[in-house]
């Protein structure tokens, strides 16, 4: 019976992405439900089975995987069912029951002790996401906002058919948008690097809300798997028109007055050759 500390239970959490007073809540339910067992099971009267420290059930079959019994895997799952239900701890019966609260001395004390991780993955939708740009791009329940493009409804868009959106990042880098061809929703949202090379990438559903992510930590906790395919080190195609279109936008007036002046000089040319026939 491998068993683990309040403090490593802790450690644990707090990698998967708990944090604040909701850590300590975590590892007493861990504590809670399998005693700090990382390889406890238990099936129930309704034929489904619990895994791990934090007694995950088989119901969450996209996220159970025969890393279960390793501490910070399931740290991980009971992150995102806890993400998915709005970062309460609803679908443990421990906590609902408040019987973790037994448990919350030690687990506040073990909380104390755990090391401090920088945010880095988090869960929208049951996905997991490593790069932190899509948190201004993906609202909390995993649908697309960005600049231009009005999810009422799930599906209204100002942008021409085919072309991609960009905003530029204070890094160099840029998002790229693309919307579905009949502009009901977005299609895929897109991370380059200042190099050209792909960071991450979002696929979305038919009403624009993610389902799936691709990134450089190749994280594919649920989607489809086919599509999760990392950052690899894939050059992008440059976008051709909607880059253009930005670049004359930009520079328009200065356009303008390299055209004027080139007229001017050129009627100034013209003038001067009539008045010396005129001689």
């Amino acid at each position: 019976m491998p068993l683990v500390t309040p403090t490593q239970i802790a450690n644990y959490a707090a990698a998967a992405g708990f944090s604040g007073t909701d850590l300590a809540v975590a590892v007493a339910i861990a504590l809670a439900e399998s005693s700090g067992n990382t390889t406890a099971t238990h099936r129930n009267g309704n034929g489904s089975v619990d895994y791990g420290l934090w007694q995950i059930n088989s119901v969450h079959s996209d996220l159970l995987n025969s890393s279960w019994s390793d501490g910070a895997v399931n740290a991980k799952m009971a992150y995102a069912i806890y993400s998915r239900a709005g970062n309460r701890f609803t679908d443990w019966v421990t906590y609902n029951s408040g019987a973790y609260t037994l448990y919350l001395p030690q687990a506040t004390v073990g909380a104390a002790a755990a090391k401090t991780f920088a945010p880095t993955n988090y869960v929208i939708n049951g996905i997991t996401i490593g790069d932190p740009v899509w948190k201004k791009y993906l609202d909390s329940n995993g649908y697309a906002k960005f600049p231009g493009f009005n999810r009422l409804g799930h599906g209204v868009s100002a942008m021409p058919d085919g072309l991609q959106s960009i905003q530029k990042q204070p890094d160099g880098s840029q998002v790229q948008f693309t919307p579905n061809d009949d502009l009901s929703a977005a299609a895929s949202m897109g991370h380059i690097g200042a190099d050209g090379k792909q960071i991450s990438r979002i696929d979305f559903d038919a009403k624009s809300r993610i389902v799936d992510y691709a990134g450089p930590d190749n994280i594919a906790i649920s989607g489809d798997p086919t599509k999760q395919t990392g950052a690899g080190a894939k050059e992008l195609p440059l976008l051709g028109i909607p880059d253009a279109i930005s670049w004359v936008g930009e520079h328009l007036l200065g356009v303008v007055y390299m055209v004027a002046g080139a007229v001017c000089i050129l009627l100034g040319i013209v003038l001067m050759a009539k008045g010396g026939l005129a001689k």
